[in-house]
């Protein structure tokens, strides 16, 4: 899953390089042109945006799971049967981790964003919703079940309001850009 994470990455940073003309990606791959829609190598903005909606949900994933203690586990070595011991998580290894697993969600739902698709955005938000429901009934941890029922329930709220925000002048000057 980190690889693919590295490959949504450098899609990504290809993709922030088009996007703002610095032209030192696109100086390689000749054959990208800057566009309204990111379409990258992928031929579809489309497909950019669910790729990286995905890829951007995987290392949420992973950056949460990270956060998880460890539970201890039996050894499965024959002399030590019966011996519990537990992974430490402590370390610049896990920091290294959690900040890469940071800058490729940051970056994956900047490129999405600029795909313009809004199918990516609409099922991020559905599996945002889905989760938070999820956690809030199922969830073992008081703090994140509050979380998670707010988050929830102010993206239903969005989502619900959003045929009356569309008319807006603030709404309008944020579609146009």
């Amino acid at each position: 899953l980190n690889v693919n994470l590295c490959v949504s990455l450098s899609l990504a940073l290809v993709a922030l390089d088009l996007h703002l003309n610095l032209d030192t990606i696109s100086n390689i791959f000749w054959y990208l042109e800057s566009k309204e829609r990111l379409d990258l190598t992928l031929g579809n903005p489309t497909y950019v945006g669910a790729y990286m909606m995905v890829n951007a949900l995987i290392g949420a994933a992973l950056l949460s799971r990270s956060y998880l203690t460890e539970k201890p586990h039996e050894s499965t070595n024959n002399s030590q049967r019966g011996v519990k011991s537990t992974v430490k998580r402590t370390g610049y290894s896990l920091l290294a981790k959690r900040s890469f697993w940071a800058l490729v969600i940051l970056t994956n739902l900047w490129v999405m964003l600029l795909s313009g698709t809004r199918g990516a955005v609409l099922g991020l938000s559905a599996a945002i919703i889905f989760t938070g429901i999820t956690y809030l009934l199922l969830g073992d941890r008081r703090q994140l079940r509050i979380i998670s029922g707010i988050v929830a329930s102010s993206l239903l709220l969005l989502i619900i309001s959003f045929p009356l925000v569309r008319t807006t002048t603030l709404y309008e000057g944020i579609a146009k850009r």
